[in-house]
């Protein structure tokens, strides 16, 4: 099963909105990260900073960009 950590920086003055936006995950995300393949998904903060970290866990031999990218099923379906 493949494993990705991905880093990134919080936009100074977002983090509220960031938070709230993953602490309400939309039902039709979570159930397309599934079908996707995503098998597990956390994202954490490192204390103090605006650090923040992603792990996530993908099935069935997908690679990160297959499962989630760009021409990915998961992201086509919420374009139109």
């Amino acid at each position: 099963m493949p494993r990705y950590l991905q880093y990134a920086n919080l936009i100074e003055g977002r983090e509220a909105a960031y938070i709230h936006e993953h602490d309400n995950i939309y039902v039709e995300v979570s159930s397309g990260l599934k079908k996707a393949g995503v098998q597990n998904l956390h994202i954490w903060r490192k204390d103090g900073t605006n650090e923040i970290f992603m792990y996530i866990e993908i099935d069935g031999g997908k690679d990160i960009a297959t499962a989630l990218g760009e021409n990915s099923e998961y992201l086509v379906r919420f374009r139109d």
